[in-house]
Formats: structure tokens, sequence, C-alpha cells
């Protein structure tokens, strides 16, 4: 950047500057990396170079989203999807649309983010990306549970465990396995619940954590007596 400059060399300048900033970014500078992004919009703009101002716009929104300030990663994110469409580039649309649900779910906007985790599975499918298939289904189903439509996170939670198992993704397994159970719960349904939590509790107890496996032990039993008990009421 001594010799690139912005007036005589503004391509050669624009990408050295838009290097740099990733450099910032990896290293957790976020501030530097968007001054470093901010400048090369001045070269690199939506209508001379669509395709390199939409990867700063994403970028850009990273580092926004980095540093907790969703509202401005979601500009950013919503701004590389004019260029990175569902039609041109269907992994970069899906990967973009996966940040910006996430912007919006960490906002409390659940069914902004339900909206964009059901059009990445257009793109993401079961048979061909099972991993990004199965995080987009936990996610939907994390939002319809704060929404309140626990029959519809059920079924999303369910869809991620057919990817998911314990033999290869344990922790992913777990998280899910817990989840269902606090829904059926909530539906009523103890001997559900029961289920998974009676699956998951020699798998942690396995992986080491006994005061959580004893925990989930405890709620078992609560879970049994208090059945029993509603049974018992004539």
């Amino acid at each position: 950047l001594r010799v690139w400059r912005e007036d005589i060399d503004p391509e050669d300048w624009a990408l050295a500057t838009y290097t740099l900033g990733k450099c910032h970014e990896d290293m957790g500078d976020f501030d530097r990396a968007l001054e470093r992004y901010a400048a090369v919009l001045r070269v690199w703009t939506e209508a001379r170079s669509p395709e390199d101002w939409a990867w700063a716009q994403e970028d850009m929104g990273s580092c926004y989203q980095e540093k907790g300030e969703l509202e401005r990663a979601a500009e950013h994110y919503t701004a590389a999807l004019r260029v990175r469409t569902e039609a041109s580039d269907p992994k970069a649309w899906a990967n973009i649309s996966f940040f910006l649900a996430r912007c919006y779910e960490d906002m409390g906007n659940f069914e902004q983010a339900i909206e964009h985790y059901s059009g990445m599975l257009r793109v993401r499918r079961e048979e061909t990306e099972p991993e990004g298939w199965a995080g987009a289904h936990h996610r939907m189903a994390d939002c319809y549970r704060q929404m309140g439509d626990i029959e519809q996170a059920v079924e999303h939670y369910t869809a991620a465990l057919r990817v998911w198992r314990e033999e290869t993704r344990p922790d992913s397994w777990v998280s899910a396995k817990l989840m269902l159970a606090f829904c059926h719960l909530q539906l009523g349904d103890f001997d559900q619940a029961i289920a998974q939590l009676e699956a998951v509790e020699p798998v942690i107890r396995a992986q080491g954590d006994e005061e959580t496996a004893d925990q989930i032990r405890a709620k078992i039993e609560e879970y049994r007596a208090q059945q029993t008990s509603e049974s018992d009421v004539p």
C-alpha cells in the first residue's frame, strides 16, 4: 500500500486493502477490519464490481456480528444477498442466509429467522449437505420453541436427529435430545420426555460428566413419580 495508491492503481489498492482487512478480521481486530472493508467500497461498487462488493459486504456483516451489532450485520448481509442470489450462487446465498438468520434469531425476530433458515433448505439438502441441513433444522426448532410452537419445534429437532447420531456427533445429538425432552414435557408427554432423557444419560455419563448425568437421572425419577401421581388421580 506504500506503492499502490487508490487514485492511481485503484484495483490493486482495493485488493491489498481488502486482504489487509481479512488479516485484521482473522486476528479479531474487527474495528480495523471494518475500516479496510469500508474503504474498498469506494472502488468496489455494486455497479462496477458487484462480486467483490458483495464479498466486502458479507465480511462487514461478519465483523459486526462478531461485535454484537446485529442490526448493522443484518444490513450488510442483506446487501450482499442482492448479488449473491439463490439462482446465481446458491451455496454462497445459503451461507449468507444462515448468518442473516442467526442475526434475526439473536435479535428475537424468530419469524424472519425461520424464513431464512427454511429458505436455506432449498440448497442445503439432507442428501447433499447433511450437516448444514441438520443445523438449519435445529436452529428452526429453537426459534419455534421460543415462539411457543412446541409441535413444530419437535418436528424440526426430530429432523436434525436423522443426521446427528450418537456415534458421530454425540454433543449435537445430546443437545437435540435434551431439547426434544423439554418439548415433550411442555406437551405433557412424559413417556417421550423420559425416553429422550434415558437415552442421553449413559452418553453423558460415559463422557465423564457424572454431575449432569446424576441430575438427569433425578429428573427421570421426578417425572416418573409425577406421572404415577397423575395417573392415580380419579
